[in-house]
């Protein structure tokens, strides 16, 4: 994900104690879809964020094996 997103990186468990909130006092978090690899995931949630340069959360869940 960080060759698209230089910017981006997997959180540390300090850092997920510590997430910023945008100017709106907001935690921003995009969850990607069962079927949508992480770099797309990446790609909508910076496409629908209303601020791209605030700091902006996604959750991935990897496709399950069932």
């Amino acid at each position: 994900m960080s060759r698209l997103f230089p910017r981006s990186h997997y959180l540390t468990a300090e850092e997920k104690k510590h997430l910023q909130a945008g100017s709106d006092g907001k935690v921003h978090v995009s969850f990607n879809g069962i079927f949508t690899p992480p770099e797309e995931a990446a790609v909508y949630a910076v496409q629908h964020a209303k601020n791209q340069n605030e700091p902006l959360y996604i959750v991935i869940f990897p496709q399950a094996d069932s």
